[in-house]
């Protein structure tokens, strides 16, 4: 019997030492002292209002109202994916909820604790070459692997904390926090298994960002605050790829426990970058946040570097809505997103929501007329806009 004990503990032993060796990963750190490819100089469009009008960057608009019926319903949202001539995927708080591209409802994944279900859902990512989506299961620690149409493939555990998924092709980035906040990016195939972590660093704010890691021409775009870089990932090697510079003072992180304390500490002209980025062909769209009251929302031409803040015309549609992602193919087409609680507001009069917003004819009449329809409790609009080729 004692020998049998000690045969079990030997098999355990080494059972533990095989995962932790599965588990070991390349530890590469990122030199942040590199020069960078591009700097964008924000200080102009921020402090100075611009005359020129976010309408005027639009070249054309289409509206898609997601179908609202009781498997539909959305809460507050995390994420919207529109993967163009696939299907539209929305993450709220609760639910990953899958619509086609002319919004109509396909399928709600399954709430639970089931090998092909969900509990807490914090993050996903569309894989658009391979036609798959994955969620980020906070609960479980696991990755989902689901068809476009939501039918369920397999999953994999990831032992790290993980803030975001991105993937592309046959390659997986998790951004994550280890331990004493030090902020990295993950690598692994689909199958699950480990190849490599970047590290950039501690990360003195960890929860300071919307989004971390978002896809760009067979790579992946890495925002972060510390240095106000943001990065580019090959599948070999992190390189800086832009500076933003903008006015900001010198922030001690450690007397902040919220978000909204480190905002209200701001004082008119000293912007914070909030970690909201997307990248088209010709532009990024970049948020800024001032004495917590002021948000800036920055298009930047990357072939002039000149900045427009979002201005909208008095009277205007484009008021309504939210820059929520970039098309996940798209040349430079952003996705946007309308509440109908705010379009439909009894505080904004009729003759001013409608009169005088298709000045330029952005809006086609049928598009116009599923916006006069819109219900205060019906689901978000999806708003695809084009802007133009240059500023």
């Amino acid at each position: 019997m004692k020998n049998f004990k000690i045969i079990c503990i030997v098999i355990v032993f080494i059972f533990i030492c095989a995962c932790a060796k599965h588990h070991q990963f390349n530890v590469t750190y990122v030199n942040t002292s590199e020069n960078v490819e591009f700097e964008f100089d924000l200080t102009g469009a921020l402090v100075n209002e611009p005359v020129l009008f976010f309408d005027d960057l639009i070249d054309s608009i289409k509206i898609i109202p997601l179908e609202t019926n009781v498997y539909s319903l959305l809460s507050s949202r995390n994420r919207t994916i529109y993967a163009n001539s696939h299907n539209i995927f929305v993450l709220d708080n609760k639910n990953v909820i899958i619509f086609n591209n002319q919004g109509k409802w396909i399928k709600t994944i399954a709430k639970g604790t089931g090998p092909n279900e969900v509990g807490f859902p914090v993050a996903m990512s569309y894989d658009e070459k391979n036609g798959f989506l994955y969620v980020y299961d906070e609960m479980s620690r696991k990755i989902m692997k689901y068809t476009s149409e939501g039918v369920f493939l397999s999953y994999h555990i990831v032992n790290q904390i993980v803030r975001d998924i991105a993937v592309c092709d046959t390659l997986i980035l998790t951004a994550v926090h280890g331990k004493e906040n030090i902020f990295a990016v993950s690598t692994f195939d689909t199958t699950g298994s480990y190849d490599n972590i970047f590290a950039f660093g501690r990360d003195p704010y960890p929860f300071l960002f919307d989004k971390y890691v978002t896809l760009y021409k067979g790579g992946f775009n890495i925002t972060k605050l510390l240095d106000n870089h943001i990065y580019f990932f090959n599948g070999i090697t992190v390189k800086p790829k832009y500076l933003l510079k903008y006015p900001i003072h010198n922030i001690d992180f450690s007397q902040y426990k919220k978000m909204s304390e480190l905002e209200s500490s701001l004082h008119r002209g000293e912007f914070l970058f909030s970690g909201q980025y997307w990248e088209s062909q010709d532009y990024f769209f970049t948020v800024f946040t001032t004495n917590g009251f002021r948000t800036m929302d920055l298009f930047t031409n990357k072939k002039t570097g000149k900045s427009v803040c979002r201005k909208d015309k008095p009277h205007s549609v484009v008021g309504y809505f939210d820059i929520e992602t970039v098309l996940t193919n798209g040349n430079n087409w952003f996705v946007g997103i309308i509440r109908p609680e705010n379009l439909t507001s009894d505080a904004v009069l009729e003759e001013y929501r409608w009169d005088g917003s298709n000045p330029n004819n952005l809006i086609s009449d049928e598009d116009m007329a599923k916006l006069k329809a819109v219900k205060p409790d019906d689901n978000p609009i999806i708003v695809l806009f084009k802007l133009k080729d240059d500023i």
